[in-house]
């Protein structure tokens, strides 16, 4: 299984998964043209897009991959905004097959309709995938990579707002929707990593995050390979048991 970032950050999120010939594309927040080239234009893999929420930074080419050809879906607040048969509404907590993947959604806590993704690819790779969220509520067990937001850390932001550089109002909005390096090591901390091969740490401030401070305090805390998304990025997990 090979998973790749093309985007992940609020200028844009794209990834895509890999596995036995199939690809699942996991946003759709970059322009199609840049989709394109991330596919080689080549969409003969593509098996469907799934997407977390509505903002332009994760949702912006959706009506795109549907014109030529890509089923896309998401929550029912996201789909709303597109009238195309190949869309489809994902319901949480209900598993959904694509190609080879089973996908199953959950509630993420951010200002619109969001969900998270646990997801298990044909070889039984299981990713969990949550962005642009306060927390996580739920756990799960036998995860290989953990794709988690960690936007900014409350220490280095309430300095920040100390020292004027930073208007409160900011940091109230952005802990409100956002997850801090706080929240992501708490969450970690208390699940069980055991199987967990690699840890992406996903969707990064551009002006509120520190990569390798937040890299080096997650992988210290957990003992597990930790990387920040940068685009060209590439994790590959050999093959496995499933489910």
């Amino acid at each position: 299984m090979i998973i790749k970032t093309f985007g992940s950050n609020s200028h844009g999120n794209f990834y895509t998964i890999e596995d036995k010939g199939q690809v699942l594309l996991l946003e759709a927040g970059i322009h199609i043209k840049e989709i394109k080239k991330a596919l080689n234009f080549d969409f003969s893999k593509i098996v469907g897009c799934i997407v977390s929420h509505e903002h332009s930074d994760h949702a912006k080419s959706i009506s795109e991959l549907l014109n030529i050809g890509v089923a896309v879906g998401s929550n029912e607040k996201t789909m709303s905004y597109v009238n195309h048969h190949r869309k489809f509404v994902i319901q949480p907590k209900k598993a959904v097959k694509i190609g080879g993947f089973h996908v199953k959604a959950f509630k993420l806590v951010h200002d619109v309709d969001n969900f998270g993704y646990l997801i298990q690819s044909p070889s039984g790779k299981r990713i969990l995938f949550a962005t642009d969220t306060q927390y996580v509520m739920n756990q799960f067990n036998d995860i290989d990579v953990y794709m988690v937001e960690c936007n900014f850390d409350l220490d280095s932001m309430r300095k920040a707002v100390h020292c004027g550089k930073l208007d409160n109002s900011v940091l109230i909005r952005v802990s409100q929707t956002h997850m801090s390096l706080e929240t992501v090591s708490a969450y970690l901390e208390a699940a069980d990593l055991s199987k967990t091969k690699q840890i992406m740490l996903i969707h990064l401030s551009d002006t509120n995050s520190n990569e390798t401070k937040y890299v080096d305090y997650i992988q210290g805390l957990t003992g597990i390979k930790t990387i920040a998304a940068n685009v060209g990025d590439v994790i590959e997990i050999g093959n496995g048991p499933g489910f």
